[in-house]
C-alpha cells in the first residue's frame, strides 16, 4: 500500500521560476501534504527565487492563495506554521550577483542551524533555461558529499520536457554534467509516482498471482490509455509547441508500459532504474511504412481559437500508436498506446490480455479509483487496492513522494539520462513523419466520440 516516506534529513529547498504555474499547482499543495502528514524534516525551508519585485510577507500570501485554491478548506491560521517556512529572493536568471546572494543565504541558513542542510534546487523552468541555471547555481551552492563520503548534499531536480527529441535531451544531459554528476540529477515524470504505479511495483514483487500471469501465460495485447475529459485550458502556447505525444506519449505511457511487464527481482533502486532503462533500450523502431500505416493523431474541433494555439495549427490533441514488443520474452506481443484530450469520459488504465483458460484480463487503473485487478468472464478478482491519501488535489500525491525520494537521494522514480534518450529515440521518427503530414490528421467533436471510430 502506498504511502509518503518521512524525509529525516534538514533540507533546504530553493525553487526557480517560484511565481509561476507549477508552484502553483504541483509544488504548493505537495509541500502542504508532507507538512500536513509530518513528513518534512524537522529543519526544512522554502526559498522561492523570481524576478516578481516580492518580499517574504507577499510571497507567503501568493503561496496562501495557491493552496486555498487548491484544498478551499485550509484557513490561513492552519496554515501559518507551514507559510512560515517560506521566504523569497529576487533575481534575474542572468544576473550572477543574484546567485552570490544565494548562495550567501543558503550558507547563513546552515550557520543559523549549526547543521548542513541537504541544497534540494527545484528547476520549475523551461528547459531552455537549465543551461543557463546550471553553472549558476552550481557557482552559488557547489555540489560536494557530506562527511561520510556516502550522502549527497545536493540535488537538482528537473520538471519535464527534457528535451524535445534525442537530440536535444542528449545536449541537455551534456550541459548539466559539465558541473553535475548524474546521482545528483533527478528528472521528473510524475506518473512514475502516481500511487497506483507504486503499488503496482509491490504488487509485482510480493503479490504472486501479478507477475505468475506473465511468466506463464500467452499474452494477447496490451493497451495503455490515458484519456481525459479536460482541454488545455489555459497551457494552450506550452501545448501548442509540444502536443499529445510529446506531453505524455514519450514519458508517461513509455513508463507505464515498462513498469507493468519489465522483469523486476526486487525493489531496490538500481533493478529498477536500470529494468526501465533496459526495456526502453529494447523498443522497437519503428519504420515509416509502419508509423503511416499503424498510428492515428487527432486535433479536436475548436482547438485552433484557444488562446495561444496557432490559427492553422497541426498540433495532435489525440493520438493512438500500434506496435509489437521486439524484446525477450515478450517478442510478438501487440500493444496500443493512446491518450487524448477532451474524450467522452475520463480513463487511465493498463489492460493486458491474456489467451488463457482462467484469466481474461489484467487491470491496472490508475483513475478514477485506483486498483489492480484481474477479470474473467465479467467477474473482478481483486489483487490491490487502497485509500487515496490526497484524493481531492492533482497532483498532491506525485509531488510529495517526487520530493521524498529525490531528498532521500533514491532514483526509484526518476528516469535516468540514458532512459530518456531511448524515449525520444522511439517517438522521434513518430514525430518526424507526422510534421511530413502522414497519416493525416484526423478531427474529431469534444467530448462525444473517438477519432478512430467516425
Amino acid at each position: 500500500m502506498w504511502q509518503l516516506p518521512k524525509v529525516e534529513r534538514p533540507v533546504t529547498l530553493t525553487v526557480f521560476g517560484a511565481t509561476g504555474d507549477l508552484f502553483a499547482r504541483k509544488i504548493v499543495p505537495a509541500l502542504y501534504l508532507l507538512f500536513r502528514e509530518r513528513k518534512l524534516p524537522a529543519e526544512f525551508s522554502v526559498i522561492g527565487f523570481g524576478r516578481r519585485p516580492l518580499d517574504d510577507i507577499s510571497f507567503r500570501e501568493q503561496a496562501l492563495a495557491h493552496l486555498q485554491k487548491a484544498s478551499p478548506a485550509v484557513t490561513a491560521p492552519e496554515a501559518a506554521s507551514f507559510l512560515s517556512l517560506f521566504s523569497y529572493r529576487r533575481g534575474e536568471f542572468s544576473d550572477p550577483a543574484a546567485f552570490v546572494a544565494l548562495g550567501k543565504t543558503l550558507a547563513e541558513r546552515d550557520r543559523a542551524l549549526g547543521i548542513e542542510t541537504l541544497k534540494s534546487f527545484y528547476l520549475a523552468v523551461p528547459p531552455e533555461m537549465v543551461p543557463m541555471l546550471a553553472p549558476r547555481i552550481a557557482e552559488a551552492a557547489p555540489s560536494h558529499r557530506l562527511a561520510d563520503g556516502s550522502t549527497l548534499a545536493w540535488g537538482l531536480l528537473i520538471e519535464k520536457p527534457f528535451g524535445t527529441d534525442e537530440t536535444s535531451a542528449r545536449a541537455l544531459s551534456a550541459a548539466l554534467h559539465e558541473y553535475f554528476d548524474e546521482n545528483e540529477l533527478f528528472r521528473i515524470d510524475h506518473y512514475l509516482a502516481k500511487p497506483a504505479l507504486d503499488a503496482l511495483l509491490h504488487a509485482r514483487t510480493t503479490h504472486p498471482r501479478y507477475d505468475a500471469l506473465l511468466a506463464r501465460e500467452k499474452i494477447r495485447g496490451i493497451t495503455i490509455t490515458l484519456f481525459e475529459t479536460l482541454g488545455v485550458e489555459s497551457r494552450g502556447a506550452f501545448y501548442d509547441s509540444v502536443g499529445a505525444l510529446r506531453d505524455v506519449g514519450q514519458n508517461h505511457l513509455l513508463e507505464m508500459l515498462a513498469l507493468a511487464i519489465m522483469p523486476i527481482p526486487n525493489m531496490d533502486a538500481a533493478h529498477v532504474c536500470g529494468a526501465r532503462e533496459a526495456f526502453m533500450q529494447a523498443l522497437p523502431q519503428l519504420s515509416p511504412t509502419h508509423i503511416a500505416a499503424n498510428t492515428i493523431r487527432a486535433q479536436h474541433e475548436g482547438y485552433c481559437v484557444i488562446a495561444g494555439v496557432g490559427s492553422e495549427s497541426q498540433t495532435e490533441t489525440y493520438f493512438r500508436l500500434a506496435f509489437s514488443l521486439t524484446q525477450t520474452p515478450y517478442t510478438g506481443v501487440p500493444v496500443v498506446l493512446q491518450a487524448g484530450k477532451r474524450m467522452s469520459a475520463m480513463q487511465k488504465d493498463i489492460v493486458i490480455a491474456f489467451d488463457c483458460d482462467h484469466t481474461d484480463t489484467l487491470h491496472i487503473e490508475l483513475e478514477p479509483v485506483p486498483c489492480i485487478y484481474t477479470k474473467k468472464d465479467g467477474v473482478l478478482t481483486m489483487i490491490s487496492e487502497f485509500t487515496d491519501p490526497e484524493p481531492s488535489i492533482q497532483y498532491a500525491n506525485e509531488y510529495a513522494s517526487l520530493f521524498a525520494y529525490a531528498w532521500r537521494g533514491d532514483h526509484t522514480f526518476f528516469p535516468a539520462e540514458k532512459e530518456v534518450e531511448y524515449q525520444w529515440r522511439f517517438v522521434d521518427p513518430i514525430i518526424a513523419l507526422w510534421q511530413e503530414g502522414m497519416p493525416p490528421m484526423r478531427t474529431y467533436i469534444p467530448n462525444t466520440m473517438l477519432p478512430w471510430k467516425k
